[in-house]
């Protein structure tokens, strides 16, 4: 037997409520998917920077040991 209880008020509530998540579920998940494609983005970056030859980091005029830093971070490391 399956007891059905409604705990809106005025049998809007219930409704708004349901709306209110799913819209509180789509906020969340938008931040969500937009901090996993900016990881993605530097993980990307972070590898390509990792094969640049040694002729290639020369001519960058940036420090070895500043890319072999930046290189080696996780993807949520800024």
């Amino acid at each position: 037997m399956t007891i059905m209880r409604d705990w809106s008020i005025d049998g809007r509530a219930a409704s708004v409520g349901a709306r209110r998540a799913v819209e509180t579920f789509r906020n969340i998940s938008g931040v969500v998917i937009r901090v996993l494609e900016l990881w993605r983005e530097r993980h990307r970056q972070r590898r390509e920077l990792s094969f640049l030859c040694a002729r290639d980091l020369r001519d960058s005029g940036v420090p070895t040991d500043v890319i072999s830093r930046e290189a080696h971070k996780w993807p949520w490391q800024e």
